[in-house]
């Protein structure tokens, strides 16, 4: 909430102009092609991810723990019958099924116009290779 006296300065620090711009030209995709697919708006943001980061110097920076926040692994996912992975990878020869949070794509995609994105993990580097290869696969959206 705004407080009655903040000043016009303060009032614009508060704003991320580059997020609403994000957010205006999401909007005018969808508006001037008339379609309601998330998944077109994601092809067509991706010349515009590229653009921005050749020509705009991000400030700040977002960190996010890859397991429990981006998504959810399981070894044993073939005994939880509730468990439905989106992806099946190969680790020391098991199977590990893995789960991406609900809108992680379109998230992920916004938050890189405008943040440098780094993921940590306790898992092994091969572990989170394979899954960042996977949710990141032209490596546009992690650092």
């Amino acid at each position: 909430m705004l407080n009655k006296r903040a000043s016009p300065k303060e009032i614009s620090t508060m704003i991320n102009s580059e997020l609403i711009e994000l957010l205006h030209y999401c909007h005018s995709l969808k508006t001037k092609h008339k379609i309601d697919n998330d998944d077109y708006e994601i092809c067509n943001v991706m010349p515009r991810i590229r653009e921005f980061k050749e020509n705009k110097e991000r400030q700040k920076t977002v960190i996010f723990d890859m397991d429990e926040t981006l998504i959810r692994a399981e070894f044993n996912f073939m005994d939880k019958p509730d468990f439905v992975p989106d992806f099946i990878i190969s680790i020391d020869g098991k199977d590990v099924g893995v789960k991406k949070r609900p809108y992680l794509e379109q998230v992920l995609l916004r938050l890189s116009l405008i943040y440098e994105i780094f993921v940590f993990t306790a898992g092994e580097q091969y572990y989170a290779d394979k899954i960042l290869d996977i949710l990141d696969p032209d490596n546009t959206i992690f650092s």
